[in-house]
């Protein structure tokens, strides 16, 4: 009974799914968001974690901006179509000098961002402003 009731506890945790074409920054970042309580999912580019979105259970994406097959402009812009509820659940990382398209993208969608290094605390901030602290959801704190 008492590893049904963890399995119950871990379900209602929000998912994160994390799109990277970078190994080394999907596995801290599956490590990271882990030890804060999230469940995570990551795949390694923009129509992988598209094909996650739709299939459901998913409550946060950090995507890199430049991947392979959808970059990370591309697969908001579709994400969206099938789950708007996503659109505020959003939060791109890049690694690669902020082009125009980034930057009117981030405006227009006032999408949180991250610039490739970031600190960790950062992103652990965007997370929790986007769907809550896992740790106090556990204790029933909001």
């Amino acid at each position: 009974m008492v590893a049904n009731d963890t399995s119950n506890e871990l379900m209602k945790q929000p998912n994160v799914l994390i799109a990277d074409d970078e190994e080394p920054v999907r596995s801290v970042l599956i490590t990271f968001l882990t030890k804060l309580g999230y469940r995570t999912k990551a795949v390694e580019n923009g129509y992988q974690a598209l094909q996650e979105v739709q299939a459901g259970d998913v409550d946060l994406v950090i995507s890199d901006y430049s991947m392979p097959i959808l970059n990370g402009l591309e697969l908001y812009d579709r994400m969206i179509q099938d789950s708007p509820n996503l659109a505020d659940r959003f939060i791109l990382i890049t690694g690669t000098a902020f082009t125009s398209e980034v930057v009117n993208f981030v405006e227009c969608h006032q999408t949180p961002f991250l610039e490739k290094p970031f600190r960790l605390p950062d992103l652990a901030s965007m997370v929790k402003q986007a769907v809550g602290d896992p740790c106090q959801e556990r204790v029933g704190v909001s």
